[in-house]
């Protein structure tokens, strides 16, 4: 609206004579749930035309149900007015967001000009709004209309009636001293604040009897018959009655009629039933538009108000009900008072000039900006008195808080992580929006995140770090000894990660264990913890070293280049050996099988032996029966490689030692180190910064006693030998060899020898192995095989041998046969080869999959070429604790891919002395 609503309406009334007394006429109401229906349509049907248009159906929407681009601008509240010059009328028409029309316009524009987070408090500001409205229409009216879509009066409008009623009192003196400075209005006028108490009259639309076309029949018939009242009478008169008794009871009205909001008829008719005009009026849009249409064609200007000759007997026409009430309003007034003694009432028709005059002031104290503190004060408490729903809502949640908190804060520890503090939050907000109800539970519901997140920041928040295991750090929130220079707060105190999660692990050399912390970085768990044993253990042993980094400056940094980078940097020669040595690793795979076959067909020569010996054949055939369920006791048996397998084996030796030598054949970088682990793809020509590996030589063959096993503690009983490898080996030739004591030289025995000498070229020579897995709770064992552990029961001699170690892929990972409520895996840690004094030494060359992953690269201890084991020593290699990658760590595999985590096969091979030299 403008600013002047006088100027404005003076504007288009200008031949409106200033002298003529006017009784103004309010629509106020709801309209029903129908974008063609309005509360207009009443007041149009007074004049047969459109005083009052539909804007939505002339504007908004065309007959195809598109949308028109030249919209009309929509307020949020809006007065429409009509002044009716031969009747001396004023028609005020409130629209709101109680018209559909004007709330389908709203709700198309509500993105843009409401909150989506609350669209609740959206909605008060707008009845906010129609209440200060309501209560304008009230201080300018004779008559208002209430207009109801439904057959039953709407009982929440008892309580907007008393709020406006209890604002209407307190704005009072305000608005007293406002209309005494307007020039030629009555004192009486200018003390009430309002011509008159206004008179209500309700509409109701919608009717639930049958007939309503038959309504003036039925009206004329009961007119003829004595003592009957025809249904609509009796609907309007039991409307009438409950209107008055609530009204009455709630003390919206009383027996003065200016002590009150407004006033009823004591003595006429109030309430009106529109049921010929709900049957008339189509809920279907094209008939609506049509008979829109139809009503702004061949329609007079204007039209009387005054019943016509066939209505002047029938009061069941709107037009007819609403005339009464005007003559009387322009004739004698209004006297609505009931009580017994005649008291005074101020009835006022004001002359067009004043009227507008005092609408332009009361505009300006009720719909526009407040200026004065006093009425700020009371339209503030006027928002506080209509939001019943939100105070309620409010006093419910703001009980409930307390309680949600107390639920988040049960059971909690000094301490603890994010992934538990969202874990309580989701609890807390469950219980919570049990229990709340209302608009303001997205407002408490942010108050109590906010509240919980305050709580657990103000001291409860635990580090959030991840050990390379997988466990928590449970210190406080707190600093590393490396980030005082950094941007970390400096309120958090300094201290080292830590889980509490303490395993029981044995040095490099397997003699001494000790319990160890749960190692956050890559360097805590291969170099620092063996480091400290070593100073006590092993250090005095000879070591291999293997390369790391050595800077040439004191400016060093960590590498950045990725996996990515360097494949494709080196396609055409990393990854082509990488594809080849794939291939002969699969092909290795079926080494087991033609084992198999040679043992199958030396137990076929043993049975052929055994029928020529009739007492040794049961004995034989137990034997066999034995070593069939056994599956390494079949393919164990001495020299049952034959000699293009074991060339096939140190084929894909030498192919793995290409590639590795292809990765270190680039100079080590000096200024940039590895910030990982060696492996197939990392970056050509960087070294990590310490040792993830470790080879000591614990001294001669001799200190390894077959009968007796390992010495070392930990091992679980009967489970501490190595396995017996015959390695092949060359004697000294005979002619050379010095004749032993006795010996006869004759010719017969010489021819005897030299046949000896040219049958027996390549006797056996025993190494030993062992591949060692370790437990966190410090239980250590070996494996024969894959899926077998080595368990030798007492008084007994080892039985299997290294086969299975050669030839097969060991997994990283086996179940400890420890006892405890959760199965234990126990990791490889340790070889130990055990190498004879012969003519052959072995060669060492580990490689591990930590990661059952098909990109998942092989680690290696970094050295350019395998590891020669020189005769008649005895080697241990410790394995990494931890396998770190570019991307993490790969650690603690569950049990169903533990098997696929493996120490690549032909691990453990051999070379001759004269060819190593």
């Amino acid at each position: 609206m403008a600013a002047s609503f006088g100027e404005k309406l003076l504007c288009t009334r200008k031949s409106a004579s200033s002298s003529e007394k006017i009784c103004v006429v309010s629509v106020i109401g709801k309209s029903r749930l129908s974008w063609s229906h309005t509360k207009s349509q009443h007041l149009n049907s007074l004049f047969s035309q459109q005083i009052f248009p539909n804007h939505l159906a002339e504007t908004n929407v065309d007959f195809n149900g598109n949308a028109d681009n030249t919209e009309r601008e929509t307020n949020e509240i809006e007065i429409e007015y009509y002044y009716d010059e031969e009747n001396c009328t004023i028609y005020l028409h409130l629209l709101s967001l109680h018209d559909t029309a004007l709330l389908a316009k709203h709700c198309t524009c509500a993105a843009s000009g409401c909150d989506l987070n609350d669209p609740n408090g959206w909605w008060h500001s707008l009845e906010f709004k129609y209440s200060r409205a309501v209560l304008f229409l009230f201080s300018v009216s004779h008559i208002i209309v209430f207009i109801e879509p439904h057959g039953s009066f709407d009982i929440s409008t008892v309580r907007l009636f008393r709020t406006l009623d209890n604002l209407r009192q307190k704005c009072l003196p305000y608005v007293c001293d406002i209309l005494q400075a307007v020039p030629g209005l009555s004192k009486e006028w200018a003390n009430a604040g309002r011509p008159c108490s206004p008179r209500v009259l309700f509409l109701f639309e919608n009717c639930s009897l049958p007939g309503g076309e038959n309504r003036r029949e039925s009206s004329v018939r009961s007119k003829s018959k004595s003592g009957k009242t025809s249904p609509f009478k009796k609907l309007q008169h039991a409307l009438e009655d409950q209107i008055y008794r609530i009204l009455r009871k709630s003390r919206v009205i009383t027996n003065i009629s200016s002590n009150s909001l407004f006033a009823v008829p004591a003595n006429e008719e109030f309430v009106f039933v529109d049921a010929c005009n709900t049957k008339s009026t189509s809920w279907d849009p094209e008939t609506s538009l049509l008979n829109y249409i139809i009503g702004r064609t061949n329609v007079p200007v204007g039209a009387s108000l005054s019943p016509e000759e066939g209505e002047a007997a029938d009061q069941s026409t709107f037009r007819s009900f609403l005339s009464l009430h005007i003559n009387l309003a322009l004739t004698h007034g209004f006297y609505d008072n009931v009580t017994r003694h005649p008291a005074p009432v101020h009835f006022e028709l004001p002359t067009c000039d004043s009227w507008f005059e005092v609408a332009d002031c009361m505009y300006k104290v009720f719909l526009a900006e407040p200026c004065n503190a006093r009425l700020k004060v009371h339209f503030t408490s006027l928002t506080s008195q209509l939001q019943v729903e939100q105070k309620f809502s409010e006093s419910r949640c703001a009980k409930v808080l307390p309680i949600t908190s107390g639920v988040y804060q049960e059971g909690l520890h000094s301490h603890y992580v994010r992934s538990i503090h969202e874990t309580k939050l989701a609890q807390a907000l469950r219980v919570f929006h049990q229990h709340a109800r209302g608009p303001a539970t997205a407002q408490f519901a942010q108050q109590l995140r906010e509240e919980c997140e305050k709580y657990w920041k103000s001291g409860h928040q635990m580090c959030e770090a991840i050990s390379l295991t997988r466990q928590h750090c449970i210190n406080e929130l707190h600093r590393l000894a490396d980030d005082v220079d950094s941007d970390a707060d400096s309120t958090l105190p300094i201290m080292p990660h830590s889980s509490k999660v303490k395993n029981l692990h044995a040095c490099n050399c397997g003699k001494t264990q000790a319990n160890r912390d749960d190692p956050f970085t890559a360097k805590e768990a291969n170099y620092d913890f063996y480091l400290k044993l070593e100073l006590k253990c092993c250090g005095d042993l000879e070591h291999y070293k293997f390369p790391v980094f050595t800077p040439s400056t004191t400016i060093i940094k960590a590498s950045t280049a990725g996996v990515a980078v360097i494949v494709e940097n080196d396609k055409t020669s990393k990854t082509d050996l990488q594809d080849q040595v794939i291939e002969d690793m699969s092909l290795i795979e079926n080494l087991s099988q033609p084992t198999e076959e040679v043992a199958e067909e030396q137990d076929d020569v043993e049975d052929d032996d055994d029928d020529e010996d009739d007492d040794k054949r049961d004995e034989q055939k137990e034997e066999e029966k034995n070593k069939i369920n056994e599956v390494d006791a079949r393919s164990d048996e001495p020299g049952s490689l034959s000699a293009d397998e074991q060339e096939t084996t140190k084929t894909l030796c030498r192919i793995q030692d290409e590639a590795v030598k292809e990765t270190a054949s680039l100079p080590a970088s000096t200024t940039e180190y590895l910030p990982g682990m060696l492996h197939t793809a990392s970056p050509a020509g960087l070294l990590p910064l310490f040792p993830h590996w470790s080879l000591l030589c614990l001294g001669n063959a001799s200190l390894y006693n077959a009968a007796n096993g390992l010495d070392q503690p930990g091992f679980v009983h009967g489970s501490n030998f190595l396995l017996p490898w015959e390695l092949p080996g060359k004697f000294q030739d005979a002619k050379e060899r010095w004749p032993a004591i006795g010996e006869t030289s004759s010719k017969k025995e010489k021819q005897k020898l030299k046949k000896m000498v040219k049958d027996v070229e390549a006797p056996l020579r025993t190494a030993y192995l062992g591949v060692e897995y370790e437990c966190p709770r410090g239980h250590r064992f070996f494996c024969s095989g894959p899926d077998k552990m080595l368990k030798i029961p007492a008084n007994s001699a080892v039985r299997d041998n290294a086969s299975k170690l050669l030839n097969l892929d060991m997994p990283l990972y086996f179940p400890c046969p420890c006892r405890s409520s959760k199965a234990l895996m126990a990791q490889l840690m340790r070889l130990f080869v055990v190498v004879p004094n012969s003519s052959v030494c072995v060669v060492l060359n580990a490689r591990v999959q930590p990661d059952p992953q098909p990109l998942c690269p092989i680690f290696y201890p970094g050295n350019e070429s395998s590891i020669l084991l020189p005769p008649n020593t005895f080697w241990v290699m410790r394995l990494p604790y931890i396998y770190m990658g570019e991307n993490g760590s790969y650690h603690s595999a569950n049990e169903q891919q533990s098997t696929q985590c493996r120490l690549l096969k032909a691990t453990f091979t051999t070379e001759d002395v004269d060819k190593s030299s």
